[in-house]
């Protein structure tokens, strides 16, 4: 069923465009559904709030919650070289997609590497089942994003603040 709803509406989709506008006018549309579906203005962000830090190989980890609303926090790990560069750097923001957390070894294996060589990495904890989560949902992913999706926020809105809460951040 969603392949066949996948290849309709890429079929569906502009072979090309006329112009550079034609192609902004068709994104702008593209955007303004995405921040109503995604009720983007209703984000409450605020600055992080540092849970802990350690320093290993030349890398640094901190742990922070990410405020997303009231009551509502996005945790994330923060990796970045230990050597002080002074102004902007290039970022990161490595979202998993499995049933692993924020903790776990791909993730963390990924992390450290582009923090190694130079960027800003941030992770944020979606929603999981996995033990060791600290945004773990019992038994499957309805009871977090179920709750989410009965308020009007679509489970993967609910990715989406979580995703847009790390780039604020880190921006």
């Amino acid at each position: 069923y969603f392949q066949q709803r996948i290849q309709k509406q890429a079929a569906a989709f502009p072979k090309s465009f006329d112009s550079a506008n034609a192609w902004r006018s068709y994104r702008k549309d593209i955007v303004k559904w995405l921040r109503k579906a995604c009720a983007v203005g209703e984000l409450k962000l605020g600055p992080a709030i540092q849970r802990a830090a350690t320093t290993k190989d030349g890398i640094v980890v901190e742990t922070v919650d990410l405020p997303q609303d009231d009551g509502l926090y996005c945790p994330a790990m923060l990796y970045h070289s230990a050597s002080k560069t002074e102004g902007p750097r290039p970022a990161a923001i490595l979202a998993n997609n499995d049933r692993r957390c924020m903790t776990g070894a791909p993730g963390v294996t990924a992390a450290r590497g582009l923090a190694r060589g130079g960027l800003v990495v941030r992770v944020p904890e979606h929603a999981s089942i996995h033990a060791s989560s600290r945004r773990r949902v019992g038994g499957n992913y309805i009871s977090f994003y179920g709750a989410a999706d009965t308020v009007g926020l679509p489970p993967l809105a609910q990715r989406v603040w979580d995703d847009l809460a790390c780039v604020e951040h880190l921006a």
